[in-house]
C-alpha cells in the first residue's frame, strides 16, 4: 500500500471499523484466533489503542493481554503478556519424569519430542520430559508415580499464578519399551528441558536414596553403569 498521497475516509465509515474492532474483532485465516482492539483514539495524528487481547474466538484455553509488570525498584511498564486458562482446576498443567534402569546399566528418561520455534519461520524437535497441559490435562495424570509438593511457579503472571504439578517415577525396563523413546540421563541434563530438570532435581532430593544417588552419579559421569541383577 502506498504511503504517498492524501486519503480522507469517511467519518462514518472510520467510527463503524473502530466499532467492528472493538467489539467484534479481526478473525485470523486458518484458524479460530482473532483480536480485539480497545480503547482506539486519535492523539497527535497517530491512532492509539488502549490494550488489545487476542484469544479463540471459544474462548478455551488461551489469550495474549497486555498488563502493567512492576519491577523492585518500583518502575512501572506495561508489556504483552499470555494467559493459559486453568479450567477450574488448582494448575496449569505437569511435568512428569520417568527414568528406567536400562538392561545396560544405564539410567534412561522417558522424552518426547516437543515443537520449538527459533524464529517465526524456523522451528526445530527438542526433546523434554512428558507434559500435560491445558490443552491435555490428563496425559501426566494416569500414572502411579510420586508427587512432590507446591510444584513449578514457572512465569506465575502468564500462567496466572497458577503452579504446574511435578511428578516422578522409576519403574522397571520392559521388553516392550522402544529405546528411541529414552534419553541417557546424562544427555538429559545437557538438554533444554529446564521444567524438568527442576523435576528431577527434585527426585535427586527426595527419592529412595540409593535410587537417587546412582541417577546422580551418572548423571555427572556417562560411563558409569549399574550391574542390573
Amino acid at each position: 500500500m502506498s504511503t504517498t498521497g492524501t486519503f480522507t475516509p469517511d467519518p462514518k465509515t472510520v467510527e463503524w471499523l473502530l466499532k467492528l474492532l472493538e467489539e467484534e474483532g479481526v478473525q485470523y485465516s486458518d484458524c479460530t484466533w482473532m483480536s480485539k482492539i480497545q480503547g482506539m483514539h486519535l492523539e497527535d495524528g497517530h491512532l492509539i489503542a488502549d490494550n488489545q487481547v487476542t484469544g479463540r474466538k471459544e474462548g478455551d484455553l488461551y489469550h495474549s493481554t497486555i498488563v502493567w509488570k512492576t519491577k523492585p525498584n518500583g518502575d512501572r511498564f506495561r508489556s504483552l503478556m499470555i494467559q493459559e486458562h486453568h479450567g477450574g482446576r488448582d494448575k496449569i498443567g505437569d511435568s512428569f519424569v520417568e527414568v528406567r534402569l536400562h538392561p545396560n546399566g544405564r539410567y534412561m528418561v522417558h522424552v518426547q519430542l516437543e515443537q520449538v520455534f527459533v524464529n517465526e519461520d524456523t522451528w526445530e524437535w527438542r526433546p523434554r520430559a512428558v507434559r500435560s497441559s491445558v490443552d491435555n490435562p490428563d496425559q501426566a495424570l494416569t500414572r502411579r508415580v510420586v508427587d512432590f509438593p507446591n510444584g513449578i511457579w514457572s512465569n506465575p503472571a502468564r500462567i496466572m499464578g497458577l503452579r504446574i504439578a511435578q511428578h516422578f517415577a522409576n519403574p522397571g525396563w520392559g521388553s516392550t519399551l522402544e529405546a528411541k523413546d529414552y534419553m541417557d540421563i546424562a544427555d538429559y541434563g545437557d538438554s533444554t528441558d529446564a521444567m524438568g530438570h527442576s523435576t528431577l532435581l527434585k527426585a535427586l532430593q527426595k527419592y529412595d536414596a540409593e535410587v537417587a544417588d546412582e541417577m546422580y552419579k551418572q548423571l555427572r559421569d556417562p560411563d558409569r553403569c549399574k550391574v542390573v541383577k
